[in-house]
Formats: C-alpha cells, sequence, structure tokens
C-alpha cells in the first residue's frame, strides 16, 4: 500500500514544491520504497511508493504524460490486467512490465470519468487532466484503499491519509464533534458516509469518484451490489464448481507480489478458506505461503484454549510453511499514541497488539503482502439470516422443518433467534429485545449521553433507525445479503490503522467484488443447508478445506488470553482515568466515572458473554483511545 497526495490551487497561484513536500512527508512511512513529486502551476502531485507487485518495481509516480497533459499518482492493484489490455489495446510485447498505474491512465484516456466502472482490484488514485483543466479522483469498490480530501475556496487537497491534509499550515486541526459523537454506530454510514473524525475533512466512499472542475467538486457512485441479479445455473453441482472458480480468481488475483507471501491462519472457516486456496495456487506459481497465527503464550495453555488443534489441521498439508506468535507481554492499553495515529480515529481493535504481531513476523518471513479473510460473511461464508423465515413466509414448510431439525441436531436452534426475530419488523425489533435503540446504543459507547444528544439533536431518531436498518434481517435472505454488502462499502474504515501496518500490505479476498456478486445471487438453499449455515464455502470448498475445518459450527475467541491481558492492564487503565482532573475538558465529551467504574472490575472470559467482559473488550478500550484521539485537539490538551 502505497501514499498519495495532492494540491490545486483554485486560486491560480504556482503550487511550491516545499508545500507539497510537507504533505508528501506526513505520508511518508507509507513509502517505504521513495518518493517523489510533480508540480505544474497551481497543480501538485505527490508519491510515496511501497513495492507490493513485480510490476510496480518499474514504477516511478507521480507519472506525466506531456502528449496527454495526463499525470496521475496512484495507490492502486489492478486484478483484471488481461481484460484490460485487450480492452485498451496494449501491445503483447508491453503487456509483462506495465504497469498498473499505466493502465489507469489508459483506463481514462477511453473512458472518462466513467473508468471506475471497468477496473478490478485495491485502488486509489488522481489523474490530473491539464487539457480539461480538471482533478478526476476515484476508489475502489469496498473502500481497500483510502482517499481523503479538503476543499475551501483557495486549495483542494487530498491524500492517502488526513495526516497528510493537516500537515498543510493553513489546515487548521479541529474535531468534527458530531461525527464522534455517533460512535460505534454503524447505521451512521448509510446516511453519511463521507465525514471523517476532522471537520472539513472528507472522506472519499468506496465505489465512489470525485471530479475537481472549475473549483466545483462532482460525485458519483459508480457501482452498487444488485440483489435481483441471478445465476444461470440449475444444477447444485453446476453453482459449486461456478463459486470454486471465482474464489480461486479472487485468491489468485491477492497472489501477485514481488515478496514472499504470507497469509493470517485462525483455524476459523473464513482464514482457512483463504489459506486452503493460496497454498496450491502459489505451489503452481513455485512459491511457498507462510501462515501466522496467534495463539495464546506457553504460561497459558492448559488453562486456556485457543485454536491450535484448528490450525495444526494444516501440519499435513503441503506447500505451508506455519508460524505461532503470541507476544504474551502486550495488551489493549499499548502504543496508544501510535494506534491513534494510525487509525486517524477512535475506533481501533483493542485486539490490536495481535494485529502488530501478526505483521512483524509477516515482515521476519520477508513477506509484504498478508492475506487476510476479513469480512469472509459478506460472501461465502454468510451466515444465511433470514433464510428460515423465508422458507416460513413462501410456505415452504416442510423443508423448513427439516432444516430446522438438522440444525437442532448439529447444534441447537431457538425459535426466537432463528425464526421469530426474522418476521419481527424493525421498529419493534429493540422493544422486543425489552429496550429501546437508543437505550441500547448509549449503554455501547464511553460518551456522555447529553454530549450524544447535544450533538445529534433532532438527526438522533433518524441515526437510530439506520443503525436498526443494519442490524435486522427478514423473512428474505437475498434482501438481507445485499443490505449487509451496502453497509459494509459505505463504512469509512481505515483496514490498516494497526501499529505495523505501514510495512506490510493486507490483502482481502473476500472483498473481491466477482466473489460478491457471485455469493449475493446464490439461492439461500446454498447458504444454509442440512443444518449448517455458511454451507455455501463448506460444499465449494469439499476436498479442498480440512474435513475438521468445513464442518465445524464453533470459533475460539480471536486472541483468547485477551482477559489476562486486559486484567494485567486494568489498573493502567484505572490509574489513567483516575488522573483526568475535575476540570479537564475531556470530561465533557467521555463519561469518566462510567469508565472508571467499569475498569475497576477484572475480566473473566474473552468471549464477552457477559455485559462486564464486553466492557472490559469494548467500552473500557473505546473510551481510552477516545481520549487518546481527543488529546491531540487544542482545545482538549492538558
Amino acid at each position: 500500500m502505497s501514499g498519495i497526495c495532492g494540491i490545486v490551487s483554485l486560486t491560480g497561484e504556482p503550487v511550491a514544491n516545499a508545500d507539497l513536500d510537507v504533505i508528501c512527508a506526513a505520508v511518508s512511512h507509507l513509502g517505504a520504497d521513495g518518493g517523489g513529486i510533480w508540480t505544474a502551476g497551481p497543480v501538485g502531485l505527490g508519491h510515496q511508493m511501497m513495492h507490493s507487485t513485480p510490476e510496480s518495481l518499474h514504477e516511478k509516480l507521480p507519472h506525466h504524460q506531456p502528449m496527454t497533459g495526463l499525470c496521475i499518482t496512484a495507490d492502486a492493484r489492478l486484478d483484471n490486467r488481461d481484460e484490460l489490455f485487450h480492452a485498451l489495446q496494449v501491445p503483447s510485447a508491453e503487456r509483462q512490465h506495465c504497469v498498473d498505474s499505466l493502465l489507469l491512465l489508459k483506463a481514462y484516456e477511453k473512458w472518462g470519468e466513467d473508468c471506475g466502472k471497468y477496473l478490478l482490484g485495491d485502488f486509489a488514485f488522481a489523474i490530473w487532466d491539464a487539457h480539461n483543466q480538471k482533478l478526476f479522483c476515484c476508489r475502489d469498490h469496498m473502500g481497500v484503499r483510502q482517499l481523503v480530501y479538503y476543499h475551501d475556496q483557495n486549495r483542494f487537497i487530498f491524500a492517502s491519509e488526513a495526516k497528510g491534509i493537516l500537515a498543510d499550515p493553513n489546515v487548521a486541526k479541529e474535531l468534527n464533534t458530531q461525527r464522534l459523537a455517533v460512535l460505534k454506530m454503524s447505521g451512521h454510514f448509510l446516511i453519511d458516509n463521507e465525514s471523517s473524525h476532522y471537520r472539513n475533512i472528507s472522506i472519499l466512499p468506496g465505489a465512489s469518484s470525485l471530479t475537481l472542475d472549475g473549483g466545483h467538486l462532482r460525485k458519483q457512485k459508480y457501482w452498487e451490489p444488485d440483489f435481483s441479479k441471478t445465476l444461470p445455473f440449475r444444477h447444485d453441482e453446476e453453482f459449486l464448481e461456478a463459486f470454486r472458480s471465482v474464489m480461486f480468481d479472487a485468491v489468485r488475483a491477492r497472489l501477485r507480489s514481488n515478496s514472499p507471501v504470507a497469509a493470517m491462519l485462525s483455524g476459523g472457516l473464513d482464514s482457512s478458506s483463504v489459506v486452503s486456496v493460496a497454498a496450491p495456487l502459489l505451489s503452481d506459481q513455485g512459491q511457498r505461503l507462510t501462515t501466522i497465527s496467534g495463539v495464546v503464550p506457553e504460561k497459558c495453555r492448559g488453562r486456556i484454549e485457543d485454536e491450535r488443534y484448528y490450525i495444526d489441521q494444516f501440519r499435513s498439508w503441503p506447500n505451508i510453511d506455519m508460524k505461532y506468535v503470541s507476544d504474551p507481554e502486550r495488551g489493549p492499553f499499548d502504543d496508544l499514541e501510535e494506534l491513534i495515529a494510525g487509525y486517524e480515529s477512535p475506533f481501533a481493535s483493542s485486539r490490536h497488539y495481535m494485529y502488530s504481531a501478526i505483521c512483524a513476523a509477516a515482515r521476519a518471513a520477508g513477506a509484504h503482502v498478508i492475506l487476510d479473510g476479513f469480512l469472509g460473511e459478506l460472501g461465502p461464508t454468510f451466515h444465511g439470516n433470514g433464510y428460515y423465515a423465508e422458507l416460513l413466509v413462501h410456505l415452504r414448510w416442510i423443508r423448513l422443518l427439516k432444516e430446522l431439525k438438522a440444525k437442532h441436531k448439529i447444534s441447537g436452534w431457538s425459535l426466537k433467534y432463528d425464526l421469530l426475530q426474522d418476521l419481527i419488523p424493525a421498529g419493534l425489533g429493540s422493544r422486543w429485545r425489552g429496550s429501546s435503540g437508543e437505550d441500547e446504543w448509549l449503554r455501547e459507547t464511553p460518551l456522555r449521553e447529553d454530549f450524544v444528544k447535544r450533538e445529534l439533536g433532532a438527526s438522533l431518531p433518524e441515526l437510530l433507525y439506520a443503525r436498526r436498518n443494519t442490524q435486522r434481517t427478514g423473512p428474505d435472505l437475498r434482501r438481507v445479503h445485499h443490505r449487509r454488502i451496502l453497509s459494509v462499502s459505505r463504512k469509512t474504515r481505515n483496514l490498516n490503522g494497526f501499529v505495523g501496518y505501514e510495512k506490510v500490505e493486507r490483502r482481502f479476498p473476500f472483498l473481491d467484488k466477482r466473489l460478491l456478486e457471485f455469493c449475493l445471487a446464490v439461492p439461500g438453499n446454498l447458504k444454509v443447508r442440512n443444518g449448517y449455515k455458511r454451507y455455501l464455502v463448506r460444499a465449494g470448498l469439499h476436498d479442498i478445506l480440512p474435513p475438521k475445518i468445513q464442518w465445524r459450527t464453533d470459533k475460539v475467541a480471536f486472541s483468547p488470553d485477551y482477559q489476562v491481558r486486559y486484567n494485567a492492564q486494568r489498573k493502567q487503565a484505572y490509574t489513567f482515568f483516575d488522573a483526568i482532573g475535575l476540570a479537564d475538558p475531556v470530561r465533557e465529551v467521555v463519561d469518566i466515572p462510567r469508565l472508571k467504574k467499569l475498569a475497576a472490575e477484572d475480566m473473566a472470559n474473552a468471549r464477552a458473554d457477559t455485559f462486564r467482559d464486553y466492557a472490559a473488550m469494548q467500552i473500557v478500550p473505546l473510551g481510552l483511545y477516545t481520549i487518546t484521539f481527543l488529546r491531540q485537539f487544542s482545545e482538549f490538551k492538558q
């Protein structure tokens, strides 16, 4: 993952190299392999290079073409290169070393502002079109690569991260209090998916493009998953064979690397599916796969169960080198300033220490690319929510009874959670659970209730409705599946915010557009069958997945010794909260007395089945991360 940035002066004044250098320096951690700038009058583009594909070794950005008047800076990996070579008439002799940024330029030349529709992969790029005096920016379908921007009457500035824009001395670092107030409210992204935590800095959403033309911004969305599409197959084996093909394509595309490839392996269905496919594909290329697994330290073995049994199912699998990591001395409250600087948000994972350890192990193995099974439930491992209710509504009662009987035999079933909750209208769901949507949400946040209500005001009911809309299911599996994909595609998350991310590029096969569209169109009886949810990947990767993993229905929590780490650092958190003075301005935002009360109790179990344990895994760390985030603003400094 490289870094990009740029400035367009809207007053006509030339962009000084020194101004662009400041922005580039702020994102230099993304450019382990050098950087560069290009300026031409009122425009300047910058780049920080990280080589992650063989072709990128020949790439130098920004790249300017005097004949066409185009200049590009890009953070991109294109996955449909052969298709683009043909469509863009790239000569065969030039294809091997043709860099992705050149393909992006050719795509823009051919299709203009519609070029995003023809691209596959992970990308964020900007093209200055001198002949038309406009800047075109575009971001990939699921928002894997970031692009943020600032726009006032004098300047338009963009960068891979907000810190690049904030390095400009003319841009004030101001807190977006309304964005902070919706912390942990998932439905926010259905209403506003462009706000960052910094006032006046916006985020270009996934599957979107932006054009700056004559000082005015024009935005368009070039893709949205279509839940009405169907697949031209009649028999199960046809569906499963087609699934295997697209799954292998999605993983294969993410193996294109100039260094060895690593993969996270937790022992669960998602990461194991990626590993099972990647290993034979790499073998065909004469390369080996290194898997990296987080396990409990030796001192915890026998007392705390981890996933070694399932991870070790790959011990006999060919072409895999396995590594364990534990990093036993670290926990949720380490590296706070670096963590928040990486995420540029308070909303960081409390298990960030394990991700950092996995990244460090990947680098030690010589890998700059690590495959991640994150968000598999959006596609191949979708749980099939709504399927039982759909069978009931459509009077397919014999099938329903057969499925419920099979599920009861495998893992038990609940009338309330497997069937009735999908039949209850969205507005009644919270009441049925015994709490209002507002009460339920506020209980999960470390923010003061009066701060939240003051900032959100009249918009709170709309936000709560959007939150319920992302959480509800319903008697229509395909609509539920579509809503999940749409919600995640609109989220403004930094997928590489943990400490250590700078030197490793995470790649996500399950966020492949082709795979998502295929899985969305698969009928429900291939997502839930014979009592098994996530049936598509289980059946589709038969004889590819280790059988013990293929049919497992349980899962140990990620970093199962979290409670040990949390309890060891709990006093550190309590002391942190206790040291906040009565006049400290963070008290106007964060509920310090509540956090102190929650931090006073030990955590019992990393599965977080009780509210006390949930608070230890989510609320207390989030409170500490929020305060650390606030300290960067002048009004919250001590």
